[in-house]
């Protein structure tokens, strides 16, 4: 057994391609933190079963994806060969790993703010 299989590899330094995924993560996370604040604000109102409809649709579509994938892995048991040899890969940067959570957060700041609805206004 090699002894460097066992040391963690050191993250790598962020690149034009992850400072754009970074940017892409930061807009779809504030829209779904503005989005879900959104959706809270209808639990004390009378359109509170639009929000349990809503949350209950999505649950149904997560597990007609899991219901698919496993179709998949019956029709498919052996999947994709791995290749003969595996490369190493560094972590993701760190930047990269926080910018959906971020930007959740920051929707989430936008929604009480009251910015929510000229937020999600821009949506085509």
């Amino acid at each position: 057994m090699d002894p460097r299989e066992n040391q963690a590899l050191p993250r790598r330094k962020m690149e034009l391609g992850d400072w754009l995924e970074a940017l892409v993560n930061v807009v779809i996370g504030t829209l779904l933190g503005a989005a879900a604040y959104n959706l809270l604000q209808l639990v004390g109102t009378p359109f509170f079963s639009s929000a349990v409809f809503t949350v209950l649709l999505f649950s149904a579509l997560f597990i007609a994806m899991l219901m698919f994938e496993e179709l998949l892995d019956k029709l498919f048991p052996e999947g994709l060969r791995p290749s003969r040899k595996g490369r190493d890969r560094a972590p993701k940067p760190f930047a990269l790993l926080l910018s959906m959570p971020a930007g959740a957060a920051i929707g989430v700041v936008i929604g009480r703010l009251g910015l929510a609805a000229t937020l999600l206004d821009l949506l085509p």
